[in-house]
């Protein structure tokens, strides 16, 4: 194995050279933790369902690695490779090069009918929320868009990684619908989400004193200020929806 400080310097060291880092830093992951696997071996393996997400600096919103996401490229996720992917996910902008992908036009992919149907739904309830999300997946339709996905780290849309059950259940016409629309021998019993906040509250000089903060202070405190508060709208808001989700779908003996 190699050692994680001689990773650091390997990355750190293309950093001048001509060589993407982020592409380093694939070849790494690739040898070292994911041995070449792509997500057809994710789906061939009896682990659970693993959701890896990034942010598309094009369409502003969260980009997540499912097939129902590269239907609308016309492309394949079974042949993607899991650490480009993975990469994608952590490409923080500067220290990182986004990852790119490209959307094919052949295909002729059509809006589908899921797609649609939460289009009529946002329209009908006057739902923004989910207005902007048929937005975000209706971007990809549009060819006179960039025909490259660029992608960076997924936490400027989704620091927590709970959006995207969010987002899937307001595109799927709520969390019964969600759930009526998934195995029926499968026995869901119970549900049980853990939430890793990784977030830290960065120590700057702001306040010490009466010289004006600088300008790296000040986009870290904001950058700051803008995850807590949307880890916070995140939590609140799945909570809300598991809670909607086990008032339909529990027997009358159950209890909340």
């Amino acid at each position: 194995m190699t050692n994680g400080c001689d990773e650091g310097v390997i990355l750190f060291g293309r950093q001048f050279s001509n060589v993407s880092r982020t592409e380093e830093a694939i070849d790494l992951y690739d040898q070292q933790l994911f041995e070449g696997k792509t997500f057809a071996d994710l789906k061939r393996s009896s682990k659970p369902f693993i959701s890896i997400n990034a942010t598309d600096l094009n369409s502003h919103h969260q980009f997540v690695f499912s097939q129902k996401q590269f239907d609308f490229l016309c492309s394949d996720l079974s042949q993607f490779k899991v650490a480009r992917a993975v990469a994608a996910s952590s490409a923080v902008p500067v220290l990182f090069h986004p990852v790119l992908i490209e959307k094919h036009r052949d295909c002729h992919f059509e809006k589908p009918a899921w797609l649609a149907a939460a289009e009529q739904e946002a329209i009908l309830n006057n739902n923004f929320r989910l207005k902007e999300l048929v937005r975000s997946m209706e971007f990809y339709l549009d060819d006179t868009n960039p025909p490259y996905v660029t992608l960076v780290d997924g936490g400027f849309t989704d620091n927590l990684g709970l959006r995207a059950i969010l987002s899937n259940t307001l595109l799927s016409g709520g969390a019964v619908k969600l759930y009526s629309s998934t195995d029926e021998t499968a026995s869901l019993e119970h549900i049980v989400i853990l939430v890793v906040n990784a977030s830290t509250t960065a120590v700057t000089d702001i306040g010490k004193s009466n010289v004006i903060p600088s300008a790296m202070d000040v986009l870290t405190a904001v950058t700051d200020i803008q995850l807590h508060l949307y880890n916070i709208e995140s939590n609140s808001l799945l909570k809300k929806e598991l809670m909607q989700l086990v008032k339909k779908v529990s027997g009358p003996d159950s209890s909340i």
